[in-house]
């Protein structure tokens, strides 16, 4: 018997359905095993927690005692075959009963709370749905998808190219942003180098500052928001890489631009001019080096498109191969229906020229039999008329004995000489043998001659009769 077919059965891995469970996901409520963990931990739906089945078994509750329900069944009764409390030995119901204790594997196999079964069906509904769901999604999306030579997911090409172009437009206008950065950072320079000729007063330094704080903080939730953008969008990996480090070169540069602020608000106490045109000097060699660095991004993220393209042309000409691929399947589905029609018909023929085969035989036999049965009645006629033959004729043959006896007799006691009497006797004999061969000859011969010999035979009967008187 297989035991995977018997409620004596271990628990074995959903997916596989061969192997013995060792892990259970408390969010998809499946019993794994160690081979099939890593392949349902791959589903990011959801966030999996596995654990052993020791653990999890551990963590099940019992069932409540249905007499007492404040205790839980602790006990089973073997008589009543049911879970019982400690409560329960003192009553009546299991009086005499034999009981034994219920151990936390045992709760696990048999007797769970009934409370619970309503919400595990409907976790068991749910995923049901959810997996539904997904394998509807999966197949509508199929058509979307592709796999490179490597075994690697292209997504979407036109789609990362639209990415590509939204981000080198998002990085310009960071590119930009850095320049009016240099701007304001010169022109307060300017304002500071003008501070002694002029009287600019300090709260329009303050709103100045302040501006430039306000757009430094813009620019950072750009920042963030573009990463968060990034985060949530589906690139390959060298992409993300390099995001993640102009990313980083940004923070870098936001920085630096606090530092500036912190030494401009330091220039306010007179510090000296030379250090504001080096840190100036520094930040354009910066900026300088960074839009090397972008452009240096930018070419990567060209190559990475122009290899992207290349990749579509493959994926198109793969496509085209497939559609090839499919017509030439269409066409062999026809043929095969072609050929299967066919065979269809030529059977419904062979069988409807049997079936008349054999009705035509049908009734042959039939007739013939009919003949049969016509000819066995006339037979039988034949037969009966016959046996009313012989029996007149065995009549005939009797009166024929008696007459010859009665001869006898007749004969006998009259007063011959023995020469007589033997002579008669001998006569008499001979006409009685010739009468047997005659009904002998009568029986293997048709009526007609029987009845001429049975005519001669009476005639000759008759001269014997009177040549007998006449001696």
């Amino acid at each position: 018997m297989d035991p995977r077919h018997s409620a004596q059965d271990v628990v074995r891995c959903a997916l596989c359905r061969d192997a013995v469970a060792s892990l259970y996901c408390n969010v998809c409520h499946m019993c794994l095993c160690d081979d099939c963990v890593a392949l349902h931990q791959a589903d990011k739906s959801q966030v999996h927690t596995v654990v052993s089945m020791t653990q999890y078994l551990s963590t099940l509750q019992c069932s409540k005692c249905s007499d007492h329900p404040d205790n839980q069944c602790e006990l089973y009764c073997e008589k009543c075959d049911c879970p019982m409390c400690i409560q329960c030995v003192t009553s009546k119901k299991h009086t005499h009963h034999s009981c034994i204790s219920l151990s936390p594997s045992f709760y696990s196999w048999g007797f769970l709370d009934n409370s619970q079964t309503p919400s595990l069906e409907q976790q068991v509904g749910n995923q049901r749905e959810v997996m539904e769901k997904n394998q509807k999604e999966v197949r509508g999306q199929g058509s979307h998808y592709r796999f490179s030579a490597e075994g690697f997911p292209i997504i979407a090409v036109s789609g990362i190219s639209f990415m590509i172009s939204e981000l080198q437009e998002q990085l310009n206008d960071l590119k930009e942003a850095i320049k009016n950065k240099d701007k304001q950072i010169s022109q307060l320079t300017n304002q500071l180098q003008n501070s002694s000729q002029t009287s600019q007063s300090e709260n329009e330094k303050q709103n100045a500052m302040a501006d430039l704080k306000q757009e430094n903080e813009d620019l950072k939730r750009r920042l963030r928001s573009l990463e968060r953008e990034m985060d949530t969008t589906t690139m390959s990996v060298p992409t993300q890489n390099l995001i993640e480090e102009k990313n980083q070169e940004i923070d870098h540069l936001n920085q630096q631009l606090d530092r500036i602020r912190f030494e401009m608000a330091a220039l306010k106490s007179g510090e000296a001019h030379g250090k504001v045109t080096s840190l100036q000097q520094a930040l354009e060699d910066s900026v300088t080096q960074k839009i090397e660095e972008f452009e240096q991004v930018k070419s990567a993220l060209q190559q990475k498109e122009e290899e992207i393209v290349s990749q579509q042309q493959t994926l198109q000409e793969k496509d085209e191969v497939i559609a090839g691929l499919n017509m030439t399947l269409d066409e062999k589905v026809k043929e095969l229906e072609n050929v299967s029609k066919e065979l269809i018909v030529k059977k419904e023929k062979s069988q409807t020229s049997l079936q008349q085969e054999l009705e035509d035989s049908v009734t042959q036999k039939i007739e013939e039999f009919e003949q049969i049965k016509s000819a066995l009645q006339q037979k039988e006629e034949e037969i009966v008329s016959q046996q009313q033959t012989l029996q007149e004729k065995d009549e005939v043959i009797a009166g024929l004995n008696m007459t010859l006896d009665e001869k006898k007799g007749y004969y006998m006691s009259e007063n011959r000489t023995d020469q007589e009497n033997q002579h008669l006797e001998a006569r008499a004999a001979w006409t009685k043998e010739r009468l047997s061969l005659q009904l002998t000859l009568n029986q293997m011969e048709p009526d007609g001659a029987g009845a001429r010999e049975m005519s001669g035979g009476s005639k000759s009967r008759t001269r014997a009769e009177g040549w007998t008187s006449r001696s």
